[in-house]
């Protein structure tokens, strides 16, 4: 007698950590730029160059990059640009990471700012929090069944389990040239960039993912002769490919994406002016595979002419619950400061999405978190012609995930689909924002499994108590099955001397029983 076995590939979470780095260093300002007398804008973003698995180790290496646009004064031009960053090395500890284990980062920064110390000196400050998991995959094996012999009868039962098909590191590069609009003066001198992507689809075809999505890209730069000031704002279509190996259209995909590097230069056009933004962004990507796979196992088996007893144990497997992308709508007014000048124009508006509480609720998952927005605007002050203004808005939302549990693994990555700002009168801007809400869901089934068999003889003894014919009447939680395997005797025989034509039996039925002795006795 063999048993069948059936292998499942899966991903098996192995150990979690969280750990918060502060950042703190201060910068000079270069020779070639003017005094600082006023900060106006400044983004920050964590640029991860390794990660590296060790045992019982994580050590992470990057930097956090920022760019700063300021104000100065007695300058032909007041508006200039900094750029730095903050390189860091931390060796984390994770006491069951192995080095070929999978390692997951993800980042909330909680806290930027750059302060003025002097004119010609600043303070970058940032903490973040690094949330950090260990993940191997690893073959789960169960029974799927038995080499069928005359006198054994086998019991099996479906479930459907989370097959991960593939899991890989990629990189997608975008690269695109944004032409300045007519009207628009030459461009002299780049001072401050931002590059968002948003709308973000993908779909799997035979052994590739393709991505398709919206990349935006705001400039202020300066004329050719370095005076006076220009913005554009324009956005692309953009679609890439990466490979794939063994997925095909009905898998599922679970990608997230970060961008790695970004950077923007000038090149000129067909008439040799420069007037083309040359634009570059690489995306980091985490591409996970999923299919959900219907394995059968072996329930339970039983012999006429022995005794079979089942070795068992337990076995823990994913089945998929969800994977979509919902949107969520949320709308408020910024203040905008006095003292600025009036507002000519808003010329530009950027955020992040930082989720603060997530929480498994009936059938669904609780988020509430804050956008945190950075209109930047122009004003009629001639010596401060751009300035800028910081917002939040708060947002809870509940994710409907039908039949979710307490037990289930579950990841929500939100982002700004769409952001939108207008004068709502002349000192309050009102912001729309759209929040996307990509989430993924894992049920955990915890299963008694068979993991072997053990075969007894059925002692003559037995066979000799038993009438020839009994009379056998249904007991709350009987089943044929059960009523078979106790006179160990074949289902479908039942049903012949019953005249039955299903399985099904209810309480107090009488089933009519002739005793089955083994060929060998």
């Amino acid at each position: 007698m063999e048993l069948l076995q059936k292998v499942i590939h899966m991903n098996k979470l192995k150990a979690r950590t969280t750990i918060q780095l502060t950042f703190d260093d201060d910068f000079n300002v270069p020779d070639m730029k003017p005094d600082i007398m006023k900060i106006m804008k400044e983004q920050g973003n964590i640029v991860l160059s390794e990660v590296r698995a060790m045992n019982g180790k994580v050590m992470l290496k990057g930097s956090l990059s920022f760019q700063l646009l300021y104000l100065s004064e007695n300058d032909t031009r007041p508006i200039h640009s900094i750029n730095g960053e903050i390189p860091f090395e931390e060796v984390v500890h994770l006491d069951e990471a192995g080095v070929e284990d999978h390692i997951k980062v993800k980042w909330n920064r909680e806290d930027f700012t750059v302060n003025l110390i002097n004119s010609r000196k600043i303070s970058a400050k940032a903490i973040v929090t690094f949330f950090i998991t260990a993940e191997e995959m690893y073959d789960a094996e169960a029974v799927s069944g038995m080499e069928t012999e005359e006198n054994v009868c086998v019991k099996n039962r479906d479930l459907t389990m989370a097959k991960q098909v593939l899991s890989k590191k990629d990189t997608l590069r975008i690269k695109e040239e944004f032409p300045l609009p007519a009207g628009k003066p030459n461009i002299g001198e780049i001072l401050y960039y931002n590059i968002t992507t948003s709308n973000i689809s993908t779909r799997l075809l035979e052994d590739k993912l393709e991505i398709n999505g919206d990349v935006s890209l705001f400039v202020i730069y300066t004329g050719e002769d370095g005076k006076g000031l220009s913005f554009m704002e324009a956005q692309r279509q953009f679609q890439g490919n990466v490979e794939a190996n063994n997925a095909t259209e009905g898998m599922v995909p679970d990608v997230e994406m970060i961008v790695l590097r970004q950077d923007v230069q000038v090149k000129p056009d067909v008439d040799g002016e420069e007037r083309i933004f040359d634009m570059e962004a690489v995306l980091n990507l985490e591409l996970r595979i999923y299919e959900n796979e219907q394995v059968t196992l072996l329930e339970d088996a039983y012999a006429v002419d022995r005794e079979l007893v089942p070795v068992k144990g337990e076995a823990c497997y994913e089945s998929m619950l969800m994977k979509n992308n919902s949107s969520m709508r949320v709308q408020d007014r910024i203040e905008i400061p006095s003292g600025t000048g009036k507002v000519l124009e808003l010329c530009h508006a950027s955020g992040e999405v930082q989720l603060d509480e997530q929480q498994i609720v009936e059938n669904g998952i609780h988020v509430e978190g804050v956008v945190e927005l950075q209109l930047l605007y122009l004003t009629d002050d001639d010596f401060a012609p751009v300035s800028a203004v910081k917002g939040m808005i708060p947002f809870q939302h509940t994710i409907e995930v039908r039949g979710i549990s307490p037990e289930s693994v579950f990841e929500v990555r939100p982002s700004l689909e769409q952001l939108s700002a207008v004068m709502a009168n002349g000192n309050e801007a009102e912001a729309k924002v759209v929040i996307s809400l990509d989430t993924i869901v894992f049920d955990k089934i915890r299963e008694p499994v068979i993991t072997g068999m053990k075969e007894e003889e059925i002692p003559a003894s037995y066979y000799e108590s038993l009438p020839g014919m009994i009379g056998y009447i249904v007991k709350n939680g009987d089943s044929l099955w059960s009523i078979a395997k106790k006179f160990h005797i074949q289902v479908n025989r039942l049903l012949e001397m019953n005249e039955k034509s299903s399985e099904d039996v209810k309480e107090g039925e009488k089933i009519l029983i002739v005793k089955q002795v083994p060929a060998y006795l």
